[in-house]
């Protein structure tokens, strides 16, 4: 692992917080390092992690230096909890979908209908991350504490080909799932979830292995997407997408207490900073994909209302399937949508 080189925002990264230190100073810098899976121009990491990984560094007066491995330089999206906990990486990006074996009661963000805004749902996420259910089962249960987390606004349903205006054209498609409650919404729509990653789809949707995937507007440009799809709906939700930064609980307890309070801060106004930018963004984005030839728009009241029926159910299995297995599905729905209307 050693010999593999950050990815150029890294680079530049690292050479900002090393100016102007000499050599010792440097040799005595607390360094972390930091991996996820996203590409550079994904928003996430634009207005999030560079914006954490900067502040703190500014703050700490260079005292602490990153190094920040993205596009899966350091294991793929899927280990990155994983290799987080064991150390291999300080700072790891942790997407609770693709561990859904060890963060099933995370994904209650991927639900539809929740929340309209990336901030309502972001908020929610956040209060069970660190005083709920959530951070009372699972993050304790990994040995992980959060730094920061957001979740996407709305995702929306994105085809290539298929107009989702005609809910019939839905049946038997093969629909791109990220796991868990995507593949519940999936089959209540009754087309087929596949499971594969981010990176993975491109090629999938280009050679129409599979019809579509189930993503927000903003994801679109940042796997350009966008050049292989044509239709995508709006003004209803078809569940989200949670992102977070994790740091072993181990890890964290070994950091200077100033170094703790500073990451906590900033976290704090990184969740703010990047679910406002993302709710933000979301008309221009959509007059974007417009502009590169998608088709957005509303489904027909048939249509929205037979969607809505076919969404309704895929809470309560969601919850009934875990709670058979003892975990507390049922307190963790009723605390999130709790949470949103705080």
């Amino acid at each position: 692992m050693s010999c593999i080189k950050p990815m150029s925002v890294a680079v530049s990264l690292a050479v900002t917080f090393s100016m102007g230190t000499s050599v010792l100073a440097q040799d005595k810098k607390i360094k972390l390092r930091v991996a996820d899976s996203l590409p550079a121009t994904h928003e996430v990491v634009t207005s999030g992690t560079k914006y954490f990984l900067e502040t703190v560094a500014m703050r700490m007066n260079n005292e602490v230096a990153f190094e920040y491995f993205g596009s899966e330089q350091l294991g793929k999206a899927r280990d990155l909890l994983t290799l987080t906990a064991s150390g291999a990486v300080d700072i790891g990006y942790v997407a609770p979908s693709l561990v859904p074996e060890k963060m099933p009661l995370s994904e209650v963000a991927m639900l539809p209908g929740l929340y309209t805004s990336s901030c309502m749902g972001t908020q929610a996420f956040w209060k069970l991350l660190k005083e709920g259910v959530l951070g009372q089962t699972e993050l304790k249960q990994q040995g992980m504490h959060v730094l920061f987390a957001v979740v996407q606004p709305p995702n929306v349903l994105v085809l290539s080909n298929t107009d989702p205006r005609d809910m019939k054209a839905l049946t038997g498609l093969k629909i791109r799932s990220s796991g868990g409650p995507q593949d519940l919404i999936i089959k209540s729509l009754g087309a087929v979830p596949i499971r594969m990653t981010g990176p993975e789809m491109y090629e999938s949707l280009s050679r129409q292995t599979i019809s579509g995937m189930i993503v927000s507007y903003q994801s679109m440009f940042a796997y350009s997407w966008v050049d292989v799809s044509k239709y995508a709906t709006q003004d209803l939700s078809y569940g989200g997408f949670s992102f977070t930064y994790m740091i072993s609980e181990s890890r964290w307890k070994q950091l200077p207490e100033k170094l703790r309070r500073v990451m906590t801060e900033v976290g704090e106004e990184t969740n703010r900073r990047l679910c406002e930018r993302m709710d933000k963004d979301i008309d221009l984005t959509i007059e974007k994909l417009r502009q590169r030839g998608m088709t957005i728009g509303p489904l027909t009241p048939v249509a929205k209302g037979a969607t809505q029926a076919a969404l309704s159910g895929v809470l309560t299995q969601w919850s009934s399937n875990l709670d058979r297995q003892g975990k507390p599905a049922t307190r963790t729905l009723s605390e999130f949508i709790a949470a949103t209307k705080q």
